[in-house]
């Protein structure tokens, strides 16, 4: 073998040496990819998934977790906790009932001559529920129950002094299945109002403290000392959710602005008009009268009211009138800074 053929085998060698190494190496993939499963549930009453729209999720206090239930009046709600706790009232004897903290029973008009009654729950902790439907003339009654992820909505007939009762498995953490199931009906409403109500003194009452409602298509901001933002622009669709323990949402014909644990200081509730018309504006809390006003507004437009909030003096925290701006580019031309959503299972 010459000095040539020498040279040749041994880079073969090498070559197929280098082949060989490369095919030994493990194998890493830069695109690591998970394949999330998402369940199904089935509520047993129509069931439409609203989640709060969110944008970007700079701060770091998230939304308070809500339930919210309407019922025409002059039927009411009783929200019943696996402890035997209650909240809400007794249409026939009036008797109102605030046991359970982080929930409040009102009565309020959302549509003017419209009265309907509401329960509120805020943060609450995980177990069964049983929210009662109680008669308070014999008809129809519309029931609706939402939280930050879910509604539902029931009907039915109701009888005079009787109650048809929903059960509830709550899990905050994934409130997708935590739903309303017809549990039954009975005839006589003395089981869950025969006992004295054993009211939460003032300072335990529940935390949702003020509430703010809108005739649609308008819609509703409300923007805190702090230039922060929770509401909607009409025009755009677009959300704000920048001020921790609030929401806004959409129910039927109005726009509703809740606030829990809401703080001393001043905020301005604009009206936000979407097309030209008459528009209705309430606001007002369970410690407080309520508090209505209405006019005119042109698409485009808002329309701004000033409140001073002192928690220790709520029958003097009012709105007032201040003004009208003919553009809204003031609150709405910076991209919303929306807080996290609540945890998705």
């Amino acid at each position: 073998m010459n000095k040539n053929q020498f040279f040749i085998v041994c880079l073969v060698v090498v070559l197929a040496a280098l082949v060989m190494i490369f095919f030994a190496l493990p194998y890493t993939s830069s695109n690591n990819m998970s394949v999330m499963n998402f369940g199904t549930n089935t509520p047993s009453a129509v069931t439409n998934s609203q989640p709060i729209p969110t944008t970007t999720s700079t701060p770091s206090a998230g939304p308070i977790v809500w339930g919210e239930y309407h019922i025409n009046v002059p039927n009411s709600l009783i929200l019943v906790d696996s402890q035997g706790r209650r909240t809400g009232k007794d249409p026939i004897a009036g008797t109102l009932y605030n046991e359970i903290p982080g929930t409040s029973y009102d009565e309020v008009a959302t549509t003017p001559g419209h009265p309907v009654g509401e329960l509120f729950t805020s943060n609450l902790p995980n177990g069964q529920y049983t929210l009662y439907v109680l008669g308070g003339r014999t008809g129809l009654y519309g029931l609706y129950a939402a939280n930050n992820q879910e509604s539902q909505t029931f009907q039915g007939n109701i009888q005079d002094g009787s109650m048809i009762a929903y059960l509830q498995s709550y899990n905050s953490s994934n409130l997708a299945s935590s739903t309303f199931s017809l549990a039954g009906v009975s005839s006589s409403t003395a089981s869950i109002t025969s006992a004295p109500p054993q009211n939460l003194p003032s300072s335990a009452k529940s935390s949702i403290t003020e509430e703010y409602d809108v005739s649609l298509p308008d819609a509703l901001i409300l923007v805190d000392s702090q230039g922060r933002r929770t509401g909607k622009d009409p025009i755009t669709g677009t959300f704000y959710h920048e001020i921790p323990n609030t929401t806004y949402q959409e129910i039927g014909q109005s726009g509703e602005l809740i606030i829990s644990s809401i703080g001393d200081g001043q905020y301005t509730v604009y009206v936000m008009g979407d097309k030209t018309g008459n528009y209705w504006f309430d606001a007002g809390s369970v410690d407080q009268q309520l508090q209505s006003f209405h006019g005119t507004i042109q698409a485009g437009t808002m329309i701004v009211y000033l409140q001073k909030v002192d928690t220790s003096n709520l029958a003097s925290t009012t709105v007032s009138f201040v003004g009208i701006s003919s553009s809204t580019a003031s609150i709405t031309s910076a991209p919303p800074h929306n807080l996290p959503p609540p945890p998705v299972p």
